[in-house]
């Protein structure tokens, strides 16, 4: 294929197939190509620039997914350009190799602006080969960027491509929504958080599902008169869907809402008891306030309801006897939050709940630079729970 047949392919989004060991000297010749062309049609959109703030590497394990992910980090590169490398490990199948195209998503901002391009280039390894893959995508980097890794397979923390990506990886994005196991996974990756701190980051988009729920209680005290309830809380409530949660068990993200209230107040656990998908943790303040308890049971709720979680409830003790709760209703995609006081009636709003598609919650992330101590504290204490209750 020409060089000028290459470059319309490219710019138009389709995947070039190039020789593995040629794919910067093809990019560059592609670019080179690209600024000499002699631009006088306005509804041209050849580019004249290409544009890069950061690296993502997207990982996979289906390649049925290929075409999902090339779309999301086309709308990605709107507002977040990069470098792309979008990378599918098909470990067991095939004949060993290692294939790569590029492509190009290119935009322009407004009618009088630039063509702004950035560039992706996806590599598929079968078999054997998937070792090769870490080494590979190495040297594809722009250095001096950031490096952001959107983990979409499975084994995290068995990862060979990972611990091969680890050193020059600025932020791992995970979603911990989709653990298997959340006994098992937490405590491995509060270990992974701990041991790679001083060199990369964790984001979870299942943190940034939560950012409403978290608001929402925060909200209850924010007037001084109900701060201080904060420090007679005897029990807190978290109730799941059952039928939305395709695994058995309890949900990630009712012991991550948790571990989030019980880190920021300080609690510590004393105890704990299991009782089919129900745990109930006891806990107190460290400085020996009164004992808590911190309840994750199941509840009869539609299927159809956004998220896995169904209420969340805060009840002090019978000296204030004052209940702060947040919970789903009719509307699938609105809360409502309540504060029931004793012998008063209750105070209530209606909130809608900002359901985030997944480009959403990935531009998220990719704003985000350093470490967010406020999720390592609650992942710490998410996985201080999880192991009381997976050792009762």
């Amino acid at each position: 294929m020409s060089s000028q047949n290459s470059l319309d392919v490219v710019l138009k989004g389709q995947p070039l197939e190039v020789d593995i060991a040629a794919i910067e000297e093809q990019l560059r010749e592609l670019w080179k190509g690209a600024a000499q062309e002699d631009i006088h049609d306005e509804e041209s959109t050849r580019p004249v620039a290409r544009t890069s703030v950061l690296n993502l590497v997207v990982y996979l394990e289906d390649p049925s997914s290929e075409q999902r992910i090339t779309e999301a980090i086309s709308e990605l590169t709107m507002e977040n350009p990069c470098r792309a490398i979008v990378v599918t490990a098909l470990q067991g199948q095939g004949v060993s190799s290692i294939e790569a195209w590029i492509s190009a998503h290119c935009h322009r901002p407004s009618p009088t602006s630039k063509v702004m391009c950035c560039e992706q280039v996806s590599l598929r390894a079968c078999g054997t080969s998937v070792r090769e893959l870490a080494p590979t995508v190495v040297p594809l980097l722009i250095s001096d960027l950031p490096v952001f890794v959107w983990w979409k397979g499975s084994r995290l923390f068995e990862s060979e491509f990972l611990e091969g990506i680890s050193d020059v990886c600025d932020r791992l994005i995970l979603d911990s929504k989709s653990f298997d196991s959340p006994e098992v996974d937490f405590p491995r990756l509060e270990e992974y958080i701990q041991t790679r701190s001083d060199r990369l980051a964790v984001s979870d988009v299942a943190w940034h599902r939560l950012k409403q729920w978290r608001e929402l209680t925060a909200q209850f005290f924010d007037a001084p008169v109900l701060r201080a309830h904060l420090n007679h809380i005897e029990k807190v409530t978290v109730e799941f869907n059952e039928r939305a949660v395709q695994r058995s068990g309890v949900p990630p993200q009712a012991f991550l809402l948790v571990g989030w209230l019980a880190s920021r107040l300080h609690w510590e656990i004393i105890g704990t008891e299991t009782q089919d998908a129900t745990r109930r943790f006891h806990l107190r303040a460290r400085d020996g306030g009164r004992p808590i308890t911190a309840e994750i049971c199941p509840a009869d709720a539609r299927p159809e309801l956004s998220g896995h979680l169904v209420s969340f409830e805060i009840a002090t003790g019978e000296d204030w006897a004052t209940a702060f709760r947040i919970a789903k209703g009719g509307n699938p995609n609105c809360a409502q939050t309540e504060i029931a006081f004793a012998h008063l009636p209750p105070y209530r709003r209606v909130i809608p709940l900002r359901i985030y598609n997944e480009v959403e919650l990935i531009a998220r992330q990719l704003e985000v630079f350093g470490h967010d101590r406020i999720y390592e504290d609650a992942i710490a204490m998410a996985s201080a729970l999880v192991k009381t209750s997976r050792s009762t």
